[in-house]
């Protein structure tokens, strides 16, 4: 559909890139509940969901994983080539 590379053996489409980039989203927010609940202090940057209200925690990331998530593609495509 889109190529991003001129050489046709590697060839990888904008949906593909897609397809990458959500998965490493997904496996980010797991990364970030993992050290929020080790740490006992939630990682919240601007955009995240956190709650605290009559002793109960409510913690829902939506930017930390997203920042995670493009720092891993960015260092993944650097060193893969893509």
């Amino acid at each position: 559909m889109f190529p991003l590379q001129s050489d046709p053996n590697r060839v990888i489409t904008f949906w593909q890139w897609l397809q990458a980039f959500g998965l490493i989203y997904v496996i980010s927010i797991g990364i970030v509940y993992y050290l929020s609940a080790r740490t006992k202090v939630p990682i919240v940057i601007p955009g995240d969901i956190y709650v605290r209200k009559a002793g109960r925690t409510m913690y829902i990331p939506l930017s930390s994983p997203l920042v995670v998530a493009i720092i891993i593609f960015v260092i993944l495509r650097k060193f893969l080539g893509y």
